[in-house]
């Protein structure tokens, strides 16, 4: 084993490997158990909510009762000009009708199409900022970038499995192995010191 990777910086390398690795499946988990429980995860695909949410944020939206609806949150809605996609901007305003008005905060006017009340999904709960990437670059055949990230999570992941101990003993917070007492070579003779003669009493 190459003496390095007991060492220090190998320890450095390992413990920050981790400490990120753990991170990202904490964001993982934080998504997918909310998932469970009938909330939504969606991904932003395009710059209409910056600077708040910006492409590749990942956001979980909750579901939320009509009786608790309020102008200035985001939304999550069936887009009603496009099937089959959502829409995730804020809510500006509600017609006579019921239909909900959204707008992009980085947009200058409502969109074009009030959603139904039908449509909603939910408000905007939890954001994991740049999570969604991978599934963005997949939307766009975007080979290179998940290349990259593929080669990143590679090098992440053996990073974690730098560190080895020095199966010696040795490496970083070793204080040494304890000293062994000396044996005496076999045949050897004990030497006793001879003790001082005691006192002796005398009676008068």
């Amino acid at each position: 084993m190459t003496r390095w990777r007991s060492g220090w910086v190998a320890l450095a390398i390992g413990s920050s490997a981790r400490a990120v690795a753990g991170l990202l499946m904490a964001l993982a988990l934080a998504t997918l158990v909310p998932a469970g429980l009938g909330w939504h995860d969606t991904v932003v695909m395009s710059g209409s909510m910056r600077p708040g949410l910006g492409v590749g944020d990942l956001i979980v939206s909750r579901p939320v009762s009509t009786a608790d609806l309020r102008i200035g949150q985001v939304v999550l809605v069936d887009d009603p000009d496009r099937i089959g996609a959502l829409r995730l901007h804020r809510l500006v305003d509600v017609t006579d009708g019921g239909g909900l008005v959204t707008r992009g905060d980085a947009n200058p006017h409502a969109d074009s199409s009030p959603a139904p009340i039908s449509a909603l999904r939910g408000v905007a709960a939890l954001r994991v900022p740049l999570l969604g990437l991978p599934y963005l670059w997949a939307t766009d055949h975007d080979t290179a970038s998940m290349v990259a990230a593929a080669t990143g999570l590679s090098v992440l992941i053996a990073g974690c499995f730098v560190f080895r101990p020095d199966p010696e003993g040795g490496g970083p917070g070793h204080l040494g192995r304890p000293a062994r007492a000396g044996r005496a070579p076999a045949g050897a003779a004990m030497r006793l010191q001879p003790s001082a003669p005691s006192p002796r009493s005398s009676w008068s």
